[in-house]
């Protein structure tokens, strides 16, 4: 029997142990707020005894089992086994690896040494549990409330090892173990290829070789005629080739010929026509130079003329100097003459005699103005004192007054206007003398210019080259007489100096043209083209054979088929004998090939028919472990029949499971057995809880001689209500005691202290 003793935990998860946590028989309760470390007492025990815990699942890391702020944790445990005690001690290190050791407790409290290293102290708990493993442990003696269907919901494979385990049936795992391995090493798996897999691609890659070796000997064959028919191919491009090259160089030697003797007679025509080019230049040249100085004769008294001509240009501006004089004087004249006729106009009717007698009207004015005021005033006066006939007499005297007031006021305004004609008439005088000044110079000007054009004349006239034109221009007047001389001159002169610089010309290219080649160089270089010509030898040809450029080329194409033919042919005969060789060496290497795809064959077979075998072998062992653990599943229902009304207040208490353990329980409402997951969450979770302690009731390891008398129940009264609550207590207490003799509740539910006698209260990872 094994029972728990001891445990000391520090740093260990949420775990700080001030002192080691004893253990009591009957249920314990371990209490406390979400986590404050109640699950991890679970886990210490576990990890003591086997290096693992439940949570994180899979391969336990340090970090995840020590405190956040510490860099190692410890945890040992003491048990009891059929009266003997050990302790089993883990150091864990974040970094370093874990230390364990293994003693036993003897009598006196010495330490026996059992093992010290982690492994092998895991070996030697397992061994003194009598084979029960982590995994065997949790299945029967750990029931957690997130883990109730743990073992409904483990693979098929999986349970069924568990169960053969608590039914003492590990040889049956042991040889389904070795012939699934078996298997396995035959068949393959995912990462492994499985030695069928191999045998089979040796078989392939044996094959393969075989048909190489036959495909090689048949390319042996078929290459040894094919190069005895590419032999004699051969030999007729051969001679082919050999005719053919023969005639080509032929054509080839007469074709240098034909080009050497064409080349030269190039060169001849080139000098030919190189010499009589010159000589023609040289003959142009000088038949040019003859006709220009002919024409340079016409131009003899050229210079004469134009000294002459000099002449006439100064005399000629003096006579275009005088023109706008001329015009000038003649403009001033006439515009006298037009203002002399508009001061007449105005002066029409001006008498200065009359001019005095208005003069004197001025004086005249002041007296009579003031004469009409008085008579007025006085007519005014004599009227108011009733002097009726004075006031007429002076009235009228005034009337009268007034007449010759006016008539005097109207003199004195025409005398401005004639004061001012007075001033027009002594301008008249002053135009009039302008006038005959004006044209006394028009008569001396225009004598000027009768004297100059008399001169311009008679100069022209005596130019006798241009005798012609004076006939010509005579009667145009002496001007464009001597415009039309000068423009002569100008275009004589102009041809003149051309013909002079076209003849400088032509003397300087005469010369070079001369001086260009040496004509009895060229003369010898001529003869010897002759002689090279006539020593130009060309090769005979066949009988039947004219050349040509063309035939020349189809037989240099023709030689070069015939040269690609035999280089093709030869390439493709030692390729075929590297061919050969190199089969010929590969049918030497694999001579023994045949033998060997016949043995991996039947190597093939026996590995097929071993799988046969041990297929069927699985097979039986299954068949026969299945119908000795379809013994369990009586003994399950039947716990579950014992456990359910007692957790349930009785209202459920038949259950059924089939062969793979699917829960149906009797609903009495419905008259029928429905599955568990029709019911509520809460039901379903008791339904589980009933069903997890049927199992490990069922599943009690007493087989291997061997029984944890320890069991855990991991929050297992979170959805039930306070009447079932009761209920599973109360079985824990009294029938469950039967079959465990220490059942440690881990709770955050309150009110339980009352019913259960033992209490570990935890805060912040300790014992309070």
């Amino acid at each position: 029997m094994v029972k728990l003793l001891r445990l000391y935990a520090h740093d260990f998860k949420r775990l700080r142990f001030d002192e080691p946590l004893e253990f009591r028989d009957g249920v314990t309760l371990i209490s406390g707020l979400n986590e404050m470390g109640k699950s991890s007492v679970l886990d210490a025990i576990l990890y003591a005894l086997f290096g693992r815990v439940i949570r994180p699942p899979g391969k336990t890391r340090n970090e995840d089992i020590i405190a956040y702020n510490a860099d190692e944790a410890i945890v040992w445990l003491e048990f009891e086994i059929e009266g003997r005690r050990f302790r089993v001690s883990r150091r864990i290190h974040r970094t370093k690896p874990t230390r364990a050791s293994l003693d036993e407790i003897l009598a006196d409290g010495k330490l026996k040494p059992l093992a010290t290293e982690a492994r092998r102290v895991t070996d030697e708990v397992v061994t003194l549990l009598g084979g029960i493993t982590f995994d065997e442990i949790v299945s029967s003696n750990v029931v957690a409330q997130k883990d109730l269907s743990r073992v409904i919901q483990q693979s098929t494979g999986d349970r069924t090892k568990v169960i053969n385990v608590f039914l003492n049936l590990q040889s049956f795992n042991d040889v389904l173990d070795a012939l699934n391995e078996e298997r396995k090493d035959l068949e393959g798996t995912i990462t492994r290829p499985g030695k069928i897999n191999v045998e089979k691609e040796k078989l392939q890659k044996f094959e393969d070789e075989l048909n190489e070796f036959q495909r090689r000997q048949q390319q042996i064959d078929g290459l040894t005629d094919e190069n005895r028919r590419l032999a004699e191919q051969l030999e007729k491009f051969r001679a082919n080739y050999n005719e053919v090259r023969g005639l080509h160089e032929t054509l080839m030697t007469y074709d240098d010929a034909l080009r050497r003797r064409n080349e030269l007679q190039g060169q001849l025509d080139i000098k030919r026509q190189t010499l009589e080019a010159n000589r023609n230049e040289v003959a142009a040249l000088e038949e040019q130079i003859e006709n220009t100085a002919k024409l340079l004769e016409v131009y003899s008294g050229l210079s004469e003329a134009e000294s002459t001509l000099t002449q006439v240009q100064s005399k000629l501006e003096a006579l275009r100097s005088l023109e706008p004089k001329l015009q000038d004087v003649v403009g001033r004249s006439a515009q006298l003459e037009d203002e002399i006729s508009k001061l007449k106009t105005e002066l029409q009717g001006f008498d200065p005699q009359v001019l005095q007698k208005m003069k004197k009207s001025r004086y005249r004015i002041r007296p009579l103005g003031v004469g009409v005021g008085l008579a007025f005033l006085g007519a005014f006066v004599t009227f108011l004192v009733n002097f009726i006939i004075v006031a007429i007499l002076l009235g009228v005297l005034g009337g009268v007054l007034v007449g010759l007031l006016a008539i005097n006021v109207s003199r004195v305004s025409r005398l401005a206007a004639m004061e001012a004609l007075l001033g027009r008439s002594e301008l008249l005088e002053g135009k009039r003398k302008e006038s005959e000044e004006a044209v006394k110079s028009i008569e001396l000007v225009r004598s000027q210019k009768t004297a100059l054009e008399g001169e311009i004349t008679q100069t022209c006239n005596g130019i006798v080259r241009y005798t012609r034109i004076f006939q010509e221009c005579a009667a145009l007047g002496p001007i464009a007489l001597a415009e039309a001389m000068m423009e002569e001159a100008k275009k004589e002169r102009k041809a003149f100096d051309n013909l002079s610089s076209s003849l400088g010309t032509l003397q300087v290219q005469l010369e070079r043209t001369k001086k260009k080649i040496d004509v009895l160089i060229l003369e010898t270089d001529i003869q010897k083209l002759n002689a090279q010509i006539v020593a130009v030898v060309f090769p005979s040809l066949p009988e039947g054979v004219t050349f040509s450029r063309e035939l020349l080329r189809r037989k240099g194409d023709e030689k070069e088929a015939l040269g690609r033919k035999i280089s093709s042919t030869e390439t493709q005969i030692a390729r075929n004998n590297e061919t050969v060789e190199e089969g010929q060496t590969y049918v030497k290497e694999h001579g023994d090939i045949e033998l060997s795809v016949e043995e991996q064959r039947k190597l093939v077979q026996e590995i097929e028919r071993r799988i046969i075998i041990v297929r069927k072998a699985i097979e039986a062992v299954e068949k026969t472990a299945e119908a000795l653990r379809n013994r369990v599943k009586p003994g399950v229902e039947r716990y579950m029949g014992h456990i359910l009304p007692a957790i349930t207040s009785g209202r459920y208490k038949a259950v059924r499971l089939d062969e793979n353990y699917n829960l149906e329980v009797w609903d009495p409402e419905a008259g029928e057995f429905r599955a568990k997951e029709v019911f509520s969450g809460g039901t379903e979770d008791q339904f589980l809880l009933a069903m997890r302690l049927a199992f490990a009731l069922a599943l009690l390891p007493e087989v291997k001689g061997r029984k944890p008398e320890f069991l855990f129940l991991d929050e297992p009264l979170g959805s039930s209500d306070e009447v079932r609550r009761s209920g599973i207590l109360e079985y824990l207490k009294s029938d469950l005691r039967d079959s465990f003799k220490q059942i440690f509740l881990i709770s955050h539910v309150g009110g339980l202290e009352e019913d259960i006698p033992n209490i570990i209260h935890l805060e912040d990872g300790r014992v309070v």
